[in-house]
């Protein structure tokens, strides 16, 4: 019933963003429906569009057994690898590194860490950049503002690599965990606000919601 629902939103809607085509094509594929005709239309007009972050959703796609003419899987590695910054990370703009193009990035790539030796020096670079970016009280923040969705991309990197985010010194500040911080914005109705002291946020509660459900299959 949802992707008959997404189907008919699709048809009656022209999505300007490349990358958002690719997060559709994303659910039919999780949904069951890879032979949806939309995943090969978005395939080939979508990947590179948007710059990191197109190209991110594009790998997921490849890594789940899509095929793109456009790209094979490795060209796709290279071109994220070639748009890694000094400082370790990824970012949507600009010379510096940001914590959840970063994650987002390492997740992409996480299923070519033990594959690729070009992969593995990028990927342990930038888990470097994350750790160091981290918050003393375990928090990371983004834009200057300590939040639960950027907390929260790093868990999903992490679980993608096997890595413990409870565990890992790399990741525990002060003593505090990537959960003792995100528990920070939990609110009394168990949905949770994007910055201290703000409202229930649907953002900020789905992405922990993600990252507890990642950590729950990690371990």
């Amino acid at each position: 019933a949802y992707g008959d629902a997404l189907s008919d939103y699709l048809a009656e809607n022209e999505v300007g963003s490349a990358s958002s085509r690719l997060k559709y094509a994303l659910t039919f594929v999780a949904i069951g429906d890879k032979s949806n005709p939309y995943i090969a239309k978005t395939l080939g007009n979508s990947i590179g569009e948007q710059g990191i972050m197109s190209l991110v959703f594009g790998l997921h796609l490849l890594n789940n057994g899509c095929i793109s003419e456009k790209y094979s899987q490795s060209e796709l590695i290279n071109e994220i690898l070639s748009l890694q910054l000094t400082d370790g990370g990824w970012a949507i703009m600009g010379e510096n590194g940001d914590v959840d193009a970063t994650a987002m990035a390492i997740q992409a790539l996480a299923p070519h860490y033990d594959s690729y030796s070009s992969v593995k020096t990028a990927v342990d670079k930038a888990l470097a950049f994350l750790s160091e970016r981290q918050n003393d009280d375990g928090s990371y923040s983004s834009y200057g503002v300590s939040n639960p969705e950027s907390i929260s991309q790093v868990i999903i990197a992490l679980t993608s690599l096997g890595i413990d985010s409870e565990a890992d010194d790399r990741f525990i500040k002060n003593g505090n965990t990537l959960f003792d911080a995100a528990e920070r914005f939990r609110l009394s109705d168990g949905s949770y606000c994007h910055k201290s002291g703000g409202e229930s946020n649907s953002t900020a509660t789905v992405q922990v919601l993600c990252a507890s459900i990642a950590y729950e299959n990690f371990r």
